[in-house]
């Protein structure tokens, strides 16, 4: 095993490949070495508060200053309003987003594919749309309270697909 200052230096160098930021277990934004003006960003795994928030993920984005951000994504979805925030942030910036599905965009996942101003998919690639669902503990004011919140993010999320595909 190393000695702590060892350590220390092999850390530091991981850091810096990694652009000076924490490590980022299910997004990642790079510059588009190929094209001038371009960032990628890659979504591969669950959108979730218990990895990287929505609010980190926004602040990397405020970054950006691209043109164009090519979003790949490959995730089963997570958190409703982790997703959303991220949708929203999306749809307020300035570049061009092209999103790409590179194999699922699902649950949470779909609605963020949907903030680009294009969609592509690849042939064998899914979009998998299902309606909210929680876990909730409790008597029967807190599941019908539970119960109402479903059916909100429902009809908000419903809205939005209708809203960007132009069709009830």
């Amino acid at each position: 095993h190393p000695d702590p200052a060892e350590r220390r230096r092999m850390c530091r160098m991981q850091w810096e490949k990694s652009g000076g930021s924490s490590a980022r277990s299910w997004y990642s934004f790079s510059a588009n070495e190929n094209v001038a003006d371009e960032t990628d960003l890659m979504i591969y795994d669950k959108i979730s508060a218990l990895g990287i928030t929505a609010k980190a993920f926004v602040a990397d984005l405020k970054k950006v200053k691209s043109r164009r951000i090519n979003m790949h994504i490959n995730s089963p979805g997570g958190d409703v309003f982790e997703g959303v925030a991220i949708y929203n942030a999306l749809k307020a910036h300035k570049a061009e987003i092209i999103t790409h599905i590179d194999g699922v965009a699902a649950s949470i996942a779909s609605i963020i594919a949907i903030a680009g101003d294009e969609v592509r998919m690849a042939k064998n690639a899914y979009l998998m749309m299902h309606n909210p669902y929680a876990v909730a503990i409790g008597d029967s004011e807190t599941m019908q309270k539970m119960a109402d919140m479903l059916d909100k993010l429902r009809n908000t999320l419903a809205q939005t697909y209708a809203e960007k595909t132009g069709k009830p």
